[in-house]
């Protein structure tokens, strides 16, 4: 029974692999694909649930991305980056005060997360509050987020 567990595990991982490889070289689809094979090995695995999430959202399967980061926030409630993925993914589908509710959660989590901080600014720019995206854009390029700075330059005036 070791031997077959532990087998099992090193084809997790090798699917783990496989599947941000194919994610870092843009095929969404063949990384989606490694990462349900994980799943199926793995089904309590946050990471790769997040992970086909996020393939999922490059490839605009919005709603199958929403799915994946409510999973992966099941099995792991403290995952910032899933509450920051998804809702990147609700700023994406205009659901601004849900994307601040995931986003808000995500800095409380991880209140130096610098993606958060500047999707969050974003949001607050869509819903017409200036001055609290404008700081968000300011935080988040304090904690390392590049785009922040072109945020402040477009919205920051």
């Amino acid at each position: 029974m070791l031997c077959v567990q532990f087998a099992n595990a090193q084809t997790a991982n090798d699917f783990l692999n496989s599947g941000s490889l194919k994610y870092e070289q843009e095929d969404y689809k063949g990384a989606i694909q490694d990462f349900t094979k994980l799943i199926a090995l793995r089904p309590n695995d946050a990471l790769a649930y997040n992970n086909r999430g996020t393939a999922k959202m490059d490839l605009e399967d919005y709603r199958g991305a929403i799915q994946d980061f409510t999973t992966a926030i099941k099995l792991k409630p403290n995952y910032a980056k899933a509450y920051c993925n998804r809702g990147t993914v609700k700023l994406d589908l205009q659901d601004y005060k849900s994307a601040l509710l995931d986003l808000n959660q995500a800095i409380k989590l991880d209140k130096k997360y610098g993606k958060a901080y500047n999707n969050r600014g974003l949001v607050y720019i869509f819903m017409g509050n200036k001055s609290a995206a404008c700081l968000d854009f300011s935080k988040a390029g304090e904690y390392g987020n590049d785009k922040a700075y072109d945020n402040i330059r477009r919205y920051c005036k």
